[in-house]
């Protein structure tokens, strides 16, 4: 894959030179943060390098190289059950940031919920134009079912695509807040922003 595979996070006290990994040092960098200090400005020496990283200009290069790097890569994928590529179903910047957004979340799911998008969108509209085809008498006026292939939409791309992202950016696995998934409220920041 064109982005860095990734490696398991430690932290090594300068102090101590006792490495914290995992749960622990979760659990390490969790400390004081609590419901009771919500919004209030705490320090956490643990997490003071990574702050100092966010803002240099050299990182956050880095940063956009690799973001880069990776949405070549995830545009690429093709959902399962599907032969077309991620970049043919979606144009706009709002589906690749989307995929892009899940990848980096839920990386293993995208292709299959991406996938079962696509196949809701296509039960729904071939649904759709039976329903249309039985009621009307004049064959001539009958409608064919939408093409498999996305580089065949034309002018209704751009509706197709907002009905499949609007199905996949709610639905996609993501992590849970509090038992739900956070899914909704990301994909529904991604149309604000974009």
């Amino acid at each position: 894959m064109g982005y860095r595979k990734r490696k398991k996070m430690f932290y090594k006290s300068p102090n101590t030179n006792k490495k914290l990994e995992g749960k622990e040092l979760k659990k390490e960098i969790r400390k004081g943060f609590e419901s009771s200090t919500y919004k209030q400005k705490l320090e956490c020496e643990l997490l003071e390098p990574i702050v100092k990283a966010f803002k240099d200009s050299d990182f956050q290069s880095l940063q956009i190289i690799d973001t880069k790097k990776r949405l070549d890569t995830v545009i690429k994928f093709k959902p399962k059950g599907y032969s077309y590529k991620i970049s043919s179903y979606f144009k706009s910047k709002l589906g690749k940031a989307t995929a892009l957004d899940h990848h980096i979340n839920r990386p293993a799911y995208v292709k299959t919920d991406l996938g079962k998008a696509l196949d809701n969108f296509y039960t729904k509209k071939d649904k759709e134009i039976e329903d249309f085809n039985k009621k009307e008498k004049d064959e001539k006026k009958h409608k064919t079912k939408i093409s498999r292939n996305p580089n065949d939409w034309g002018n209704s791309h751009s509706e197709y695509e907002k009905e499949i992202l609007d199905d996949y950016g709610v639905n996609r696995r993501m992590s849970k807040s509090n038992g739900v998934s956070v899914a909704p409220s990301r994909y529904n920041h991604l149309k604000t922003e974009l």
